[in-house]
């Protein structure tokens, strides 16, 4: 009965954090998660969640660790991918960013940000002909996705 009971409490800490970190409010979010992760470490929703925290406030390093730590406990969450990716960027890693805009790509194939941060990687790598191949996805995916079409100008 009362594992049942902490297990209510954990979900409801990660729905009010997921609210928390949706609404902007960063400091109380990343309260809530760390109450999570004292009784579940390895959760991935809670390290994908501390980990765009962190690179929503400049802090890159961390956020690739642990956004890192999220992937390895699953592999497959695209915006996990995404994030890393651009954390990566952030720290002049852009190959390991590539890779995990491809990732995120090959996941999901409908994830329109990442084609457009994986496009943008490429073209910053002078690899023009796959840069536009991506903004060309990403376009495709959402027609109305202004900045893909100003990136492929």
């Amino acid at each position: 009965m009362k594992q049942q009971q902490n297990l209510a409490n954990q979900d409801g800490y990660f729905q009010q954090a997921g609210f928390l970190h949706r609404s902007g409010r960063l400091a109380e979010a990343e309260s809530c998660y760390k109450k999570i992760l004292k009784v579940h470490p390895g959760h991935p929703g809670v390290l994908t969640g501390l980990g765009t925290i962190a690179l929503q406030t400049g802090h890159p390093l961390q956020a690739v660790r642990l956004l890192g730590k999220s992937l390895k406990a699953d592999p497959n969450q695209t915006h996990a991918l995404n994030n890393r990716g651009i954390a990566l960027l952030q720290l002049d890693r852009p190959l390991e960013a590539e890779a995990c805009f491809r990732q995120a790509v090959a996941v999901d194939p409908q994830h329109v940000e990442a084609y457009k941060n994986l496009g943008n990687v490429l073209q910053d790598m002078q690899r023009c002909e796959e840069a536009l191949a991506a903004f060309d996805q990403a376009i495709a995916l959402n027609p109305n996705a202004a900045d893909a079409y100003c990136y492929r100008g």
